[in-house]
């Protein structure tokens, strides 16, 4: 620790760096600090000992319905790295594990891990991307199984209008308090007070981020009999106290039928999810608490001039949709079509680039924005 209150104590040391990017270093610091998880059967460094317990989980596993596992490359954190398998085995083959079918599954899964071992991870297009590429290299090669979702049946969750897997929300934790949830299969935003924000994946949910107002199909959420959100806040806040860092994303599972009993899926730092309206407020939280704790290692936010990009590509996209959309119109006619184009606007590929993700123009923006600071940091100097 540095007792110069003008530098504040670092909190991303090598060993939590290796937390956020090594997902068995992670889940063991998860069981040493008491924090629930998604259970797991068991981390390999090597190949042999990771096709060996798979093919032993699914070979003890009953044959009376089916099974579901997560095999995760525990070096390959990054979506674009691909570092999750999911291993589905139906009640059917389950009960015949000499079937070819079973053989079939059995081998793709090993194959899998045979070639994530080899895989390097990478972080690219990211400001960062270059010093990322030294620190990833300290990371250690390996494998996780972990167990599959445990809750209601497919059919109980479609009855409840969800998908047949576990509610994922992705809480951001600014300064130890959690700022809201993001359930990422359903584009809605969730807060404390019981408000939701949905976003359609269409010209105004994803261009004009116009949410749907009042959402109402997640308020058996916070209902005051069985509050889910609470206990959610409550872990993600948790997790960051115990690792003792001022931002960070952690993707909690929720189980309907068990409203006090959330588990911690993952955490992040960067996180590529699009928080409209609430990103420059989220911005503004992160950096004023350490402009307050005396930190002059960055430029302020409010000195920013680059936040014009923003609505420049929104135009920008916009223009493209309306031009699609009139040339389709004159050429293929009638209304009907031209409708169908500006109600699939933001699916272009384009928009969703621009949008979505908008990773390449905050990489751009920080680059500029770091050039001009370290231009006036020698001029002061």
């Amino acid at each position: 620790n540095n007792n110069n209150n003008n530098n504040p104590p670092l909190s991303l040391s090598l060993s939590f760096f290796a937390s956020l990017y090594g997902r068995c270093f992670m889940y063991n610091f998860f069981k040493s600090q008491a924090i629930p998880f998604v259970p797991i059967y068991g981390d390999f460094s090597d190949e042999v000992a990771a096709t060996g317990a798979l093919t032993s989980i699914l070979r003890s596993s009953g044959n009376t319905k089916e099974s579901m596992i997560f095999i995760k490359a525990c070096h390959l954190t990054q979506g674009s790295d691909n570092g999750t398998l999911i291993v589905k085995m139906e009640a059917d083959l389950l009960g015949r594990k000499n079937s070819r079918g079973f053989q079939e599954k059995l081998s793709a899964a090993k194959a899998w891990i045979k070639q994530k071992l080899r895989q390097k991870p990478s972080d690219p297009w990211r400001p960062w991307s270059k010093s990322m590429k030294k620190l990833l290299e300290t990371v250690k090669a390996g494998i996780m199984i972990q167990k599959g979702f445990g809750g209601p049946s497919e059919t109980a969750m479609a009855a409840m209008g969800l998908l047949p897997k576990p509610i994922e929300a992705k809480v951001e934790v600014l300064w130890g308090r959690a700022y809201l949830a993001f359930l990422h299969d359903y584009k809605v935003f969730a807060f404390r007070d019981c408000r939701f924000e949905k976003y359609e994946s269409d010209f105004y949910g994803n261009i004009w981020h116009s949410s749907v107002p009042d959402a109402k199909e997640f308020k058996w959420l916070c209902k005051d009999e069985e509050d889910y959100l609470t206990p959610v806040f409550e872990l993600a806040e948790l997790v960051a106290r115990k690792i003792g860092i001022e931002q960070l994303r952690v993707d909690i599972f929720i189980e309907p039928g068990r409203p006090t009993q959330p588990v911690v899926n993952e955490i992040s730092l960067a996180s590529g999810v699009l928080y409209r309206y609430h990103a420059p407020f989220m911005a503004q939280i992160w950096v004023g608490g350490h402009e307050k704790r005396g930190s002059k290692s960055f430029p302020s936010a409010k000195n920013s001039n680059l936040q014009f990009l923003i609505p420049l590509c929104a135009v920008f996209c916009s223009l493209i949709g309306v031009a699609r959309a009139v040339a389709a119109s004159i050429l293929m006619t009638p209304l009907a079509y031209l409708r169908q184009r500006f109600a699939s606007l933001s699916s272009s590929v384009l928009c969703r680039s621009v949008l979505s993700s908008s990773n390449w123009v905050m990489a751009l923006a920080s680059h500029i924005q770091e050039r001009f600071f370290r231009k006036s940091q020698r001029k002061a100097r």
